[in-house]
């Protein structure tokens, strides 16, 4: 129909596009009046369809002089205008809308792809939060790994308990066992039995005995600790007091006197001293034997513990007699240049100057990891031979909770040492040898029984603890002052005729 019309409308001969492109003069003439509003129309037809369509263009949108100078050539251009011709409108409209559909799915396609890259994106973290997260991990494992070592440490301290408890349940069960056979077999007096009972009564206060001063200990130790901290951080140099020194070799004695009568207390006093002294030589060097032969040839059943502390503190002397610091050897070059740089300085240098260069240069190298390294091998040394002496002397078998018991009182022997070593005045240790004079004035006497008169007649039958003796001032100078700091611990007794 569109067609009929456009035929009718042209000149004879021509088609529906030179019609369209070309109007009759007669037509235009007619026309010509309402060229101006038709124009404004077009305009504005145009502006709307191509507001309506956001004019993409490319895959993105025209901007507003695009689409005001596409407007203008439609305008200009009649012929791609859909009101110019009738019989051009459906062509011009079908391309026209495939445009729009064209630009339409470029848009939603450009749309999508970047959809998929914000979600490909989002899906995977960043190096920086697998970092972070990384991070959080390792500060995740070592706090484990912390926490772990401090339940360690409290389940040994908790094991340590229990085996001192299990010894106390276990003198508790052997006296109720003598109790049982002296009720089955009526053998024993009633006296017998009435001390049955007082040993009996005498076991469960010795726990509670043993609990009270565990308490003490561990009160006095904090202070200890305490007084000690309080007197390294308010001093320049590492300077500590005789006092404060005395009141750790003092818990050093506690510690070493409870785990023999932990351990031992049980022993068999009655053995005889030649059987004694020929363990002791079955395992101790000459050395070591002709120092501790003398106790067990005169030995005291009463007398076994002290005895046997003896012993241990015997072989722990080494510790506070090493020169410099215990643990340096010749293995390593370091070590043999301090100890040749001592040598040399102390034979050049005044009393008071070398000594301030020995406690600094020995404050400086004491924590270096080679030196606690070889201090901690040395000191499992000395608890081995411990351990190997007094298990062939009582024949009680060395068990691991006695091992690491000793091993701890050992290092804390190396840090007391270590610690004398690095103060400006010099100390002495000195362990008095069985059968010497008592002085009371560098003695205490551990019996009860012996008066003041006696006791200026006795002798020294074993001593527990060594005698610390400070030699000039506290600044290492005036050597020929000296003063005792802790004197040693010794049990008294008659000499025999």
């Amino acid at each position: 129909m569109a067609e009929d019309r456009n035929q009718s409308e042209g000149p004879p001969g021509s088609s529906g596009t030179d019609s369209h492109s070309i109007a009759a003069p007669s037509q235009q003439s007619q026309e010509g009046t309402g060229t101006a509003e038709q124009n404004d129309t077009c305009l504005v037809n145009l502006g709307q369809a191509n507001f309506a369509q956001a004019d993409f263009v490319d895959g993105g949108p025209l901007t507003s002089e695009e689409t005001r100078a596409n407007t203008e050539s439609d305008f200009r251009n009649p012929s791609s205008s859909p009101q110019s011709s009738p019989a051009s409108k459906p062509a011009g409209s079908t391309r026209r809308s495939s445009s729009k559909i064209a630009n339409l799915r470029a848009a939603f396609e450009k749309n999508a792809t970047s959809s998929d890259n914000t979600s490909t994106k989002r899906r995977f973290p960043s190096g920086e939060r697998k970092s972070d997260r990384d991070a959080g991990r390792e500060r995740e494992y070592w706090k484990e790994i912390a926490r772990l070592r401090d339940e360690r440490d409290k389940e040994a301290a908790l094991r340590v308990e229990y085996e001192d408890k299990c010894t106390a349940l276990e003198a508790i069960v052997e006296d109720l066992r003598l109790k049982i056979e002296v009720q089955e077999t009526g053998t024993v007096s009633n006296r017998s039995v009435a001390e049955d009972e007082d040993g009996h009564r005498q076991g469960i206060d010795a726990v509670k005995q043993k609990t009270e001063v565990n308490e003490i200990q561990r009160l006095e130790q904090q202070i200890a600790d305490l007084k000690r901290t309080i007197s390294t951080s308010t001093r320049m140099e590492t300077v500590v007091s005789d006092s404060a020194l005395a009141q750790e070799m003092e818990m050093l004695n506690h510690e070493l006197q409870n785990w023999i009568v932990n351990n031992f207390r049980k022993a068999k006093g009655n053995v005889p001293p030649e059987e004694l002294c020929s363990r002791l030589e079955r395992v101790a060097v000459a050395k070591d034997s002709a120092f501790l032969k003398p106790m067990y040839a005169a030995f005291d059943p009463a007398a076994k513990l002290a005895i046997y502390q003896t012993t241990a503190t015997y072989y722990i002397m080494d510790i506070f007699n090493s020169p410099l610091l215990f643990g340096m050897s010749d293995d390593q070059e370091w070590q043999i240049n301090v100890r040749q740089a001592a040598k040399s300085l102390s034979a050049v240098l005044g009393p008071e100057t070398y000594n301030k260069w020995r406690a600094i240069t020995l404050d400086a190298v004491r924590y270096t990891d080679s030196l606690q390294e070889v201090a901690d091998v040395a000191g499992s040394t000395i608890v081995e031979t411990i351990c190997k002496v007094l298990s062939a002397v009582t024949e009680f078998e060395t068990t691991d909770a006695r091992r690491i018991s000793l091993n701890g009182i050992v290092k804390k022997a190396i840090s007391l040492a270590h610690m004398f070593q690095v103060q400006r005045a010099q100390y002495e240790f000195h362990l008095p040898i069985p059968g010497a004079a008592f002085e009371p004035a560098t003695m205490d006497d551990l019996s009860t029984h012996e008066d003041a008169e006696n006791r200026k007649e006795s002798i020294a039958k074993c001593a527990t603890f060594p005698l610390v003796t400070k030699v000039g001032n506290e600044y290492g100078g005036n050597l020929l002052v000296r003063n005792v700091v802790v004197k040693a611990k010794v049990l008294c007794g008659h000499r025999e005729p």
